[in-house]
Formats: C-alpha cells, structure tokens, sequence
C-alpha cells in the first residue's frame, strides 16, 4: 500500500468503458492538464531522431517537452526557438502554473493510460505537484528511466541537430 499520491493507470473494460479509479483525477487527453502539443511536434521531431523511436521512448519525449514547458524551459530552448516555424510556436499557449498544479492536483492520485513505470504527463504533474518546499521533485516510477541513443548511423538529420545533441 502506498503512503503517498500515485499513479494510476486508465484501463479500458472489455465493453469499452474507460475505468478510472476512484478518488484519481484523469490527466490524459480528455483532461484540461493534456498539452496542446503531441508526438508530431518539430521539437519531438529533434528528439525522435536522437531516441530510440518505440512507444516507451515516445511517451518520455512528450513527458520531457511537457516538463520543459510547464517549467518554462521550452521557450528559453534557443536550439527549438530557431528551429520551429513561427506559427508552431504561437500555437503554444501558457502552461498551468506551477502554484494553480499544487492546488488542484497535490495529495491527489493521478490517471493516465501509459503503463506504470514508463515516463509520461501524469508522472510529471504528480512530481511537481508533490514536490517538497525546497524544490526537491516527489519520487514518480518513471524517476529510473534512462531513454537509449540511437546509434550514430541511425540518427536522422543534420547539421541542426548537432546543435542539440550536445545536451
């Protein structure tokens, strides 16, 4: 039994019914927390070259970028800033805050679809929304994954994405 808000996973019902636990706030696309970016985004595109492309790996991409636009990392990104078609980035509104997330979302069990333990939206949320005075991020499963580089003959793009890998 967890002494703590977790993570729960969405399941679908064998007639289709989307179950979602008791006392767990719904965090995927149906929920006003989803961002209004998904894996097609030119940023992600910058990762998916860099990344294994699986369905572990995209869900740590759209978990990343997330981070990096609630924090307001994404904008301040000079390398995704340059790179991205100026209607892209107008089409980024502004995030919840970090102040309006512990309101609503800490202490709270928080749903999603991917399974436990893979990086996605619900992890990030319950990290920051739990996060202790100082700053430290509230432990999520998704803590240990470590995305794999595509090996370098792999890698699609150029010299754009030279700029990047260095990070």
């Amino acid at each position: 039994m967890t002494t703590g808000p977790c993570r729960v996973q969405i399941k679908r019902s064998a007639t289709g019914e989307t179950i979602i636990p008791k006392r767990a706030i719904r965090v995927d696309k149906a929920s006003p927390w989803w961002p209004p970016f998904d894996i097609s985004h030119p940023y992600i595109g910058l990762l998916r070259s860099l990344y294994l492309d699986d369905r572990k790996h995209k869900s740590w991409m759209l978990a990343h970028m997330y981070r990096r636009w609630i924090t307001g990392e994404l904008v301040n990104d000079v390398s995704w800033y340059f790179m991205v078609p100026v209607e892209v980035r107008r089409q980024l509104y502004v995030p919840p805050g970090i102040v309006e997330i512990k309101t609503k979302l800490a202490g709270r069990d928080l749903a999603d679809w991917p399974p436990i333990g893979w990086p996605c939206i619900g992890d990030v949320l319950l990290s920051l929304a739990n996060q202790a005075p100082d700053g430290t991020p509230y432990p999520t499963p998704s803590d240990d994954f470590i995305p794999v580089r595509r090996p370098r003959s792999d890698r699609r793009g150029g010299a754009a994405l030279s700029l990047y890998a260095g990070r």
